[in-house]
Order: C-alpha cells, then structure tokens, then sequence
C-alpha cells in the first residue's frame, strides 16, 4: 500500500519536473536584437561614479593600506624582537604601535562612510 502511494507521488513530481522542464525553455527568442546604447544620463551617471571613485574611494583605500601596512611592519617586527628576547621591547615600542594603530584606525573610520 506504501509502495503504491510512493510510486503515485512519485509518478506526479516527475510529470511536474518534465512539464516544467519542457516549457521553460522556449524557442521564442528574439534574435534581432539592437544593440543598446548609453544614454545621456547613463554617461552623466558614469562620469559621476568615476569621479567619486578616482577622487575620493582610492585615495582613502589608499591612505588606509598604507597605514595599516605600516602598523602590520611594526607589529611584525616586535614580536620577533619580543621572541629572542622578551624583555627587550619598550614602552616606547608600544606607544608607537599604538600611535600607528591610532592612526590606521583613524583612516579606517573615514573610509566607513562609503
């Protein structure tokens, strides 16, 4: 009785599938297409977004790699330092960490605005 119930269900999903399957893709389409030109304000739309990208996003993404470059050599170099010898690094070794990092950061909040 199971087996019955299973094969009908079955049966009726895979009627499902291959009808859907046969009528989504049709032959209708349109092979004379034209070709889409940009319109005025599509350009207009263009320039303003290439100009908001060269001028403002790259030069912020910029400043925040070079930041955080700098903060990644500094932190890369005392923890070698802080290997061989772990008395070895300075508090003035931390501050300057921390003025770098202070200073990532700050580039990173600026670029949180986009």
């Amino acid at each position: 009785m199971i087996k019955k119930y299973f094969r009908t269900s079955l049966f009726v999903a895979l009627s499902a599938l291959m009808t859907c399957g046969f009528t989504a893709c049709s032959d209708s389409d349109d092979d004379n297409k034209t070709e889409v030109t940009p319109t005025d304000n599509a350009k207009a739309m263009e320039e303003i977004a290439n100009q908001y990208v060269n001028n403002t996003v790259n030069l912020t993404y910029k400043e925040l790699a070079e930041q955080t470059g700098k903060l990644y050599d500094k932190l890369a170099a005392v923890t070698e330092k802080f290997k061989t010898d772990p008395n070895s690094v300075t508090q003035a070794e931390i501050d300057d960490i921390c003025t770098t990092f202070k200073e990532a950061r700050s580039e990173y909040e600026e670029s949180e605005a986009f």
